[in-house]
């Protein structure tokens, strides 16, 4: 069942989470109309790091987050395995090679959102 949730601020996106409770990085930040802070791009790495060493140690984690669309982010605050995983038409996903490929693709989506290293 999808559940709509207000948007934060005036000019914001309405959203809805998916059946698996989960929004895309993407979605956030457009019903916030807002881009994150640096701790709050930490906090996200953070999440990621703890999900996709999951991933990688089940075998599960095939393709690279390059954009914010990609980070899947479930209602609790965790960063969900669906984000490194190939879904839909997104042919622009490629498979990584190597375990840094992974968290560094992650630091470069995220930290291009902060507005003193390019974002809004």
């Amino acid at each position: 069942m999808m559940r709509k949730e207000s948007a934060g601020l005036p000019g914001g996106t309405e959203v809805a989470l998916d059946a698996a409770d989960c929004l895309t990085l993407q979605q956030v930040l457009q019903a916030f109309n807002s881009s994150i802070s640096e701790e709050h791009a930490w906090a996200l790495f953070y999440q990621g790091s703890r999900c996709f060493q999951k991933c990688i140690d089940e075998g599960t984690a095939y393709c690279l987050p390059t954009k914010l669309a990609h980070v899947v982010l479930h209602k609790d605050g965790t960063v969900h395995p669906r984000t490194l995983l190939h879904t839909g038409d997104d042919r622009s996903r490629e498979k990584f090679n190597a375990e840094h490929e992974v968290s560094l693709n992650l630091v470069l989506a995220l930290f291009v959102t902060i507005p003193i290293y390019g974002g809004r």
